[in-house]
């Protein structure tokens, strides 16, 4: 059962992940609850709880950013080609597992996450 306060109408709220996927296991939990998964970096491995339970993310776009020198980088591209649809956005870019990397996709983060709020203009 959702806890109460996800019982509401579905909320405009993003997930940015942290170290720890944090934000792609609630995006599978509670997929009519977030509009955007935003991925620095995820700390994901075949078989583990996030790539037994992506079928959950249709629908929910879905941005993937690692580093190239990021120990991850393998895995995170397993999860790219395990979403059951493509992210919308995925990049691999010179970088490790650190904020001097994350630091330069956030720009680009945002704007996804920013038009998942964005309400449709009307005609």
């Amino acid at each position: 059962m959702r806890p109460a306060r996800l019982r509401q109408r579905p909320a405009r709220r993003v997930g940015l992940v942290d170290g720890r996927v944090r934000g792609v296991a609630l995006a599978e939990a509670y997929p009519e609850w977030l509009r955007a998964v935003a991925a620095f970096s995820p700390a994901v491995r075949p078989g583990d709880a996030v790539f037994t339970g992506v079928d959950r993310l249709r629908g929910t776009p879905v941005g993937l950013w690692c580093g190239r020198q990021d120990n991850f980088l393998k895995d995170v591209r397993a999860l790219a080609r395990a979403l059951p649809e493509p992210p919308v956005r995925a990049a691999w870019a010179d970088g490790r597992h650190n904020f001097a990397y994350w630091g330069t996709v956030i720009p680009d983060a945002f704007a996804l996450l920013g038009a998942a709020l964005t309400p449709p203009r009307k005609a």
